[in-house]
């Protein structure tokens, strides 16, 4: 009988899910988007920088989807996961010490104007009246856009701890007998969130501002909002995935899906199908019978005597409605046998038939 073992059990279910389309369509969207941004670089002359955590996490996805997808009975996704993980740790550090700064100038600029609000005003005059009024103006904007700054890289901060606690979920789920989903909610939100600051900045951009709706720019807001989109994709369908077998495990039904034949290499190998081990063990289960005592004949045990049997016929009990009990024991007897002359007779007869000897 086969014992189904839990941690290979989530080792496939973690595979199963690591083979969906969607990591390679996530791993597809960010090497474009990779792309495109080199080529605008070189056509606009800009300075042109190298993506780490874009260009790790698209390699992370397609090294997923690949490694899920080989014929080996044994696969490991330490590679994939570890990349995902340092990617979300260099945001966790960027993004808190962006927070940090800029919470830490906002709150520095408020007390300023506070405390500067009961000072006398000075008058300038010729080029430092020019040069207090841009000071001025510089620190108007300030008090705008360093407030906005701190909302955006609590934002993102956030969004990495989402980002690092699904791949800890994943490493998790990999190793341990549990499957667990912590981070995908949280890490499907902020995506979903980075995806309409995306596409309001861009409506904020050429709308009030009035800059010309050109490519570049609707390339340089929208590829963001793609990746963030796949994102938030992969998220909420792991929290689905994973939410879904939990609630079949403890109800010990198997998830009704149709089959894919991308999962072929998978299902049809019956020791690494969960459901197919359950169902048998069900089935020996339900189809097990207790055998029965083979008669023998006793042997003598010392010298030659055998030992004398009697076969007897099995007694039936037959219901007499004439009697008490209508279980009473009786003896089946078909015929009578005349004394007289040996005819067998019917039982209910009282004479003989061949001689008319009383029976």
């Amino acid at each position: 009988m086969n014992q189904i073992n839990p941690y290979r059990r989530n080792c496939e279910v973690m595979r199963k899910f690591f083979a969906k389309p969607i990591f390679l369509i996530t791993g597809i969207v960010f090497s474009i988007c990779v792309i495109v941004n080199l080529i605008l670089g070189l056509l606009i002359k800009q300075n042109i920088y190298f993506d780490f955590m874009t260009v790790a996490s698209c390699i992370a996805f397609f090294m997923f989807y690949f490694t899920a997808r080989s014929k080996k009975e044994s696969v490991s996704f330490r590679v994939p996961t570890v990349m995902l993980d340092i990617v979300s740790i260099i945001g966790i550090v960027f993004s808190g010490l962006a927070s940090a700064f800029c919470g830490f100038y906002t709150v520095l600029t408020i007390f300023t104007n506070i405390f500067s609000a009961d000072s006398p005003a000075v008058e300038y005059h010729g080029y430092d009246a020019i040069l207090a009024s841009i000071a001025e103006s510089l620190h108007t904007a300030f008090l705008v856009i360093f407030p906005i700054l701190t909302v955006i890289s609590l934002l993102l901060l956030f969004y990495f701890i989402g980002m690092q606690r699904m791949c800890l979920s994943f490493k998790k789920s990999i190793s341990n007998i549990y499957l667990q989903r912590k981070g995908s909610v949280l890490f499907g939100i902020m995506s979903v969130v980075f995806v309409m600051l995306s596409i309001g900045a861009m409506f904020v951009y050429f709308i009030p501002f009035g800059y010309p709706l050109d490519i570049p720019a609707v390339i340089t807001f929208l590829s963001p909002a793609i990746n963030f989109i796949c994102m938030a994709v992969l998220a909420f369908m792991y929290n689905s995935y994973i939410k879904r077998l939990v609630n079949s495990l403890e109800t010990g039904r198997p998830v009704q899906s149709a089959p894919d034949k991308a999962e072929d290499v998978i299902e049809n190998d019956q020791t690494l199908n969960m459901w197919t081990e359950v169902e048998t063990i069900n089935q020996s289960h339900s189809q097990a019978t207790v055998a029965r005592p083979v008669e023998f004949t006793p042997q003598a045990v010392f010298g030659n005597k055998s030992i004398e049997t009697e076969t007897r016929q099995p007694e039936v009990f037959i219901p007499d409605s004439n009697m008490q009990n209508p279980y009473a024991k009786q003896s089946v007897t078909t015929s009578k046998r005349c004394s007289n002359c040996g005819k067998e007779n019917p039982k209910n007869n009282l004479f003989c038939g061949n001689c008319g000897n009383r029976l």
